[in-house]
């Protein structure tokens, strides 16, 4: 899964391109290479703009490489009011479960930072934008 292409970056498919090697910085309109932006950790190295990235991808810039181990992995979101609006708050989860790839809005855990350790929690805006529910709570 990627999370810095969204439909709207999402460069044009070209014939005997294949797809996912480009993309297009929605503020300058460049033309970038994928695996480039994503060795400027997801900032385009024309204008600067900082694309969107999840949790993960954050975690993986930040710490370490291989020293991040996810705490809370099995805390889940719960529908304690039974909240509905257009649909109910069980799918909408689910909805954004499968979208994002997290369970919810917080990727918490414990890695090093050039040798140091920590723990950190980051949110992810690729679920409900961060929205705050009770797993976050």
């Amino acid at each position: 899964m990627s999370d810095s292409v969204t439909p709207s970056t999402a460069a044009p498919k070209a014939d005997g391109v294949p797809a996912g090697l480009w993309m297009r910085c929605p503020a300058c309109g460049d033309m970038l290479f994928k695996k480039v932006v994503e060795e400027n950790l997801q900032v385009c190295p024309s204008c600067q703009h900082h694309f969107r990235i999840g949790a993960r991808v954050r975690m993986n810039q930040l710490c370490d490489e291989g020293t991040f181990e996810e705490m809370f992995a099995d805390v889940e979101p719960v529908d304690t009011l039974q909240f509905v609006d257009k649909k109910s708050y069980q799918d909408r989860i689910k909805t954004e479960q499968f979208k994002s790839g997290e369970k919810d809005a917080l990727l918490a855990g414990k890695g090093f930072i050039k040798g140091r350790p920590l723990v950190l929690a980051v949110m992810d805006p690729n679920f409900m934008m961060s929205s705050m529910g009770s797993v976050v709570d």
